[in-house]
């Protein structure tokens, strides 16, 4: 417990300064950032470059916040705008989803819609091993919720009810007629009107995004990237800096400096998004608290790889290659740190 306290005494002597020294949160951050405090969302927004050791810990980026919500207005309000909504207003709509025009803005909807139809499905079963990302955020966006004329991602993308009628006649030659209606098991119970579930915040991160980076888009496993950092963030001790600092700007700046393929076949699917689907949520934020605060940004996240077949290799070698995969994909409960100290002995 005295080895605790003095960790928590040595970030409050840092980050409790006018000038952080960044090269010691690096330091500190590498060997774990105590859970109390708040202090984890503040060390990893100094080393995503969100803030900068110049810049006071107080001070609010607000043009970055600014800019994420004029994207919010292009990408999300603007083009979610009700068709009831120009009717009313007396707009003539000379476009139609019949268009066949390349510049019809329905063409461009109907491929958004596919994006965003692939998001939808990767966010809704984010972290399943936690209730979070199901549960209402405090700061839904006002843009959205509180405008009735915008369409809302999820509705975008809606899972509508099937009518189907069975038709059969019987030995008198009556014909009966037997309606059944059948939906599709939501796995993520929609918020009353007003309310906005994490999972939602996350999809309309990940849809601008796409949106911004159309060469890139999105790839499947971003889903998994941005949770441990949204999740970060959105626990927050501090209520000032959860409805100021969420992960928007952070995800667009550095989301794209993790490469999703060239990868080790072996690891393609544990290195691409950082062991996220392999352990708990838990044990991947302690991981990524090394990965973040490594200087060479993610060299580190291959001796983690490689600790974790170190300390499997009896298992390894008696398997083939599927049986192994399927290990290495379905890793043992262990202590993370026992993983993280194999790793550390590889790195020296």
């Amino acid at each position: 417990m005295s080895f605790y306290r003095n960790r928590l005494s040595e970030f409050q002597k840092v980050l409790e300064t006018d000038r952080i020294d960044f090269h010691h949160v690096r330091r500190l951050c590498f060997n774990g950032i105590p859970d109390d405090s708040g202090y984890r969302p503040l060390c990893w927004k100094l080393l995503l470059n969100f803030l900068t050791s110049q810049v006071s810990v107080g001070r609010v980026p607000k043009k970055q916040r600014e800019t994420y919500d004029n994207f919010v207005r292009e990408t999300v309000v603007n083009l979610g705008l009700n068709e009831n909504h120009d009717l009313e207003s007396g707009a003539m709509l000379e476009d139609h989803p019949l268009n066949p025009n390349p510049e019809s803005k329905w063409v461009t909807f109907f491929k958004d819609n596919e994006v965003l139809l692939q998001i939808d499905k990767d966010v809704r079963r984010l972290c399943p091993d936690i209730s979070f990302f199901q549960q209402a955020t405090e700061f839904p966006c006002k843009l959205v919720v509180e405008n009735p004329h915008v369409e809302t991602l999820r509705k975008r993308v809606e899972q509508t009810v099937l009518n189907s009628a069975n038709v059969t006649r019987n030995r008198l030659g009556i014909t009966n007629i037997t309606l059944s209606r059948k939906r599709a098991i939501e796995e993520y119970q929609p918020l009353p009107p007003g309310e906005e579930a994490h999972w939602e915040v996350v999809e309309r991160i990940l849809f601008i995004y796409a949106k911004l980076n159309p060469g890139q888009s999105y790839v499947q496993g971003m889903n998994e990237i941005i949770g441990p950092i949204y999740y970060s963030f959105a626990c927050d001790p501090n209520v000032e800096w959860r409805r100021k600092f969420l992960s928007h700007q952070i995800v667009f700046n550095n989301i794209n400096k993790i490469n999703f393929t060239n990868r080790p076949k072996l690891m393609v699917r544990g290195s691409a998004i950082l062991l996220s689907l392999i352990f708990l949520l838990s044990d991947v934020i302690r991981i990524w608290d090394s990965l973040l605060a490594d200087s060479s940004r993610f060299s580190f996240l291959i001796h983690v790889c490689c600790a974790m077949m170190i300390l499997l290799r009896d298992l390894l070698l008696a398997g083939d290659f599927p049986t192994n995969l399927k290990l290495l994909q379905n890793f043992p409960e262990m202590d993370i740190h026992k993983v993280l100290q194999k790793a550390v002995e590889l790195q020296r």
